[in-house]
């Protein structure tokens, strides 16, 4: 815009005052208009992929990715590429922490389950251990049956194994786990030795866990052992 020196009005480029008519040229020559300023606006991408980045983060790089761009390709007319660079820096540490927990919180499970089989099944061979024990008291020997366990528990539903508790042998030591466990127990035993055995494969991958649990009776007074394990599971 340019100002009439007589009466002091903004005028558009003209040879003349739109007001007053005064003559606008200077040395017969139009005055150079100054350069307007160019005011620039925000990315809305950019801003949206900064706020996003905190919430979620896969959504957030997407954002301040095309944000980034946009800003860019804008030639100055749009500002906001600091947002969009600490939107993609936050969404990318937010993605790989989300990454690190979760392969954390697979192993603490693993571990937990691992530690829980181990439990149960050492329990269970105790119990068996026990039964035959009892069962040397009664009867002045072990049971004799050869009750190795077969089979897989992942063949069975929800991957747990009933053995037919109402079988002789395991009626012989009086043992019955109601509920099916996720192991396959089964002993080996002779007049004067029982062996209690419990296979594990807790991820159906093939590689078997076995804990076994020794009892002797040779002069008669039963000796329980401490329970062995062989393979990784």
């Amino acid at each position: 815009m340019l100002t009439c020196s007589k009466c002091g009005h903004p005028s558009a480029p003209a040879p003349f005052c739109s007001i007053c008519g005064a003559s606008l040229l200077i040395g017969g020559v139009m005055p150079a208009i100054p350069p307007q300023p160019v005011f620039q606006k925000t990315s809305g991408l950019a801003i949206t992929g900064f706020v996003l980045s905190f919430v979620c983060g896969v959504l957030g790089l997407i954002f301040s990715l095309i944000g980034y761009s946009e800003v860019k390709k804008s030639k100055g007319r749009l500002n906001g590429q600091g947002f969009a660079l600490a939107g993609i820096i936050i969404s990318l540490v937010s993605i790989v922490g989300a990454i690190l927990l979760w392969v954390a919180v697979m192993r603490v499970s693993s571990a937990i389950d691992e530690s829980m089989d181990q439990i149960w099944v050492r329990g269970d061979l105790r119990r068996m251990a026990t039964s035959a024990k009892q069962h040397l008291y009664e009867h002045g020997t072990f049971p004799m049956f050869d009750n190795a366990p077969r089979g897989s528990c992942c063949s069975e539903r929800f991957e747990r194994c009933s053995p037919d508790w109402s079988s002789p042998a395991w009626k012989a030591i009086n043992f019955d786990d109601v509920g099916g466990s996720a192991q396959r127990l089964g002993y080996r035993s002779t007049p004067t030795s029982f062996e209690a055995i419990a296979v594990v494969d807790s991820d159906c991958d093939g590689d078997e866990v076995t804990y076994t649990l020794r009892v002797d009776a040779r002069d008669g007074t039963p000796t329980t052992g401490e329970v062995v394990v062989t393979g990784t599971d």
